[in-house]
């Protein structure tokens, strides 16, 4: 039974917390554990409190995003600590490790015409953000547009992440820098000259050996003009694209099977491709820590994914991306053929690490 949405950022909090202050076996423990009910998994992450000192639960309230928790109940040593939002500050943890930035595309807005707005993430070194699978733990950053009448925002594109590891664990995110793109369309009845706000605010939780959340009121004032040029951030995006999963070439055949305790995930592409990296789009469905292991076959390969000890019902569909060494990422949106067989098949039994 998944824990409802209060006990998901508990059990964050905790396994992040518990990880990098030397608890990793005990975290380890809970975040394998397959529970039957909601108050056994408060009752396990009871536990997994006790053995953290309890000044390191400062560590811990400091990994919850109050602003949208409204009020979250942690078991201490039979005691009860609520957790309920306070007023922000002017100056946050997280500003000394994360500055952002609301930046444009183009140098003006034109009615009716697409513009592609993008948030700004520069990250001091060894701290890191989220993908929208952020994996073991962590948030995925979260948007909250504020837009002028008549403007609509289409939805984030996400560039292909890293796998940040800190065994046994492993996390999908970004360091040093990404950017995060959407479209947004202003209305067609915009008069020329004049000026309008867009802004949105910013959630989000950079980790290194600690993890801070964080809040941020971006804005951005753009004329309207009957035409745009392109802006000094025009760079930026560029090489955000080439980042952005794209769809996979007609000719590559790609197809997923659950058999026992894996997923085994096949690309045939009429060669042996070097063996790329799968990222799942949603979160706990394969062990994201486990080795992927990668069998070859006559015009492609073979993934090896371990589920995830969380997945309790099978999936219809498997989606995530390919990313490759080259730097190339590819969309995987493929159906799950259910399977009874032990065996993979008659592939070359040579298996390469991925």
């Amino acid at each position: 039974m998944p824990p409802p949405h209060d006990l998901q950022v508990t059990r964050v909090a905790v396994l992040a917390t518990a990880k990098q202050k030397g608890y990793a076996k005990k975290a380890f423990l809970l975040d394998q554990s397959v529970v039957a009910s909601h108050s056994q998994y408060k009752q396990m992450i009871s536990q997994l409190l006790q053995s953290i000192k309890i000044e390191d639960m400062d560590d811990l309230i400091q990994m919850l995003n109050r602003s949208f928790i409204q009020c979250l109940a942690i078991l201490f040593t039979s005691s009860v600590w609520l957790i309920s939002p306070t007023p922000g500050s002017a100056h946050q943890p997280a500003d000394e490790h994360v500055k952002l930035e609301l930046v444009s595309e183009q140098d003006a807005l034109v009615p009716g015409k697409d513009l592609w707005l993008g948030f700004r993430f520069d990250l001091q070194d060894e701290w890191h953000t989220y993908w929208i699978n952020p994996g073991d733990s962590g948030e995925a950053p979260r948007i909250e547009w504020q837009l002028p009448a008549g403007f609509q925002a289409g939805a984030i594109r996400w560039p292909y992440p890293e796998r940040l590891s800190t065994p046994p664990f492993a996390d999908y995110g970004y360091e040093h820098q990404v950017l995060l793109m959407a479209p947004v369309r202003p209305p067609a009845q915009l008069q020329e000259g004049e000026t309008q706000k867009i802004a949105a605010r910013v959630r989000y939780l950079i980790c290194r050996d600690i993890c801070i959340p964080g809040q941020t009121q971006l804005e951005l004032s753009l004329r309207v003009k009957s035409g745009a040029a392109a802006s000094p951030a025009g760079e930026l995006f560029r090489a955000a694209r080439e980042m952005l999963p794209r769809p996979a070439p007609t000719n590559w055949k790609i197809s997923a099977a659950s058999i026992g305790d894996e997923f085994v995930l096949d690309l045939r592409t009429g060669k042996w491709p070097k063996a790329p990296q799968f990222f799942p789009l949603h979160a706990e469905q394969i062990e994201n820590a486990a080795r992927q292991d990668v069998t070859a076959f006559p015009g492609g390969i073979r993934l090896h994914l371990k589920k995830s000890k969380h997945l309790l019902k099978s999936i219809p569909r498997l989606e995530g991306i390919f990313v490759f060494a080259s730097g190339k990422a590819y969309q995987v949106d493929v159906p799950m053929f259910q399977s009874g067989r032990s065996g993979h098949g008659n592939e070359r039994t040579t298996r390469r690490r991925s």
